[in-house]
């Protein structure tokens, strides 16, 4: 599952900085801002707002991951 995932994201992230760099640019440092939060309140040991935040970020990420490859099939990834 690992593998599928890394070899999806790569492909995704790939196609995505090819067609709008700007945008890309744009998105990575919202994923380090979310990631540095993340990191900050799992120092502060604030249990519910982690829990909170990281279910927000997997699903903007999932839909950052998964728009225009509804049809991709596990074995097209793998190839």
């Amino acid at each position: 599952m690992h593998e599928i995932f890394e070899r999806h994201m790569e492909a995704v992230t790939a196609q995505k900085s090819l067609e709008d760099r700007e945008k890309y640019e744009a998105s990575y440092q919202l994923l380090v801002r979310s990631c540095r939060r993340l990191i900050k309140l799992l120092r502060a040991g604030d249990v519910d707002a982690t829990y909170d935040h990281w279910q927000q970020h997997v699903t903007v990420s999932r839909g950052s991951l998964l728009v225009g490859h509804e049809s991709t099939q596990v074995r097209d990834i793998l190839n």
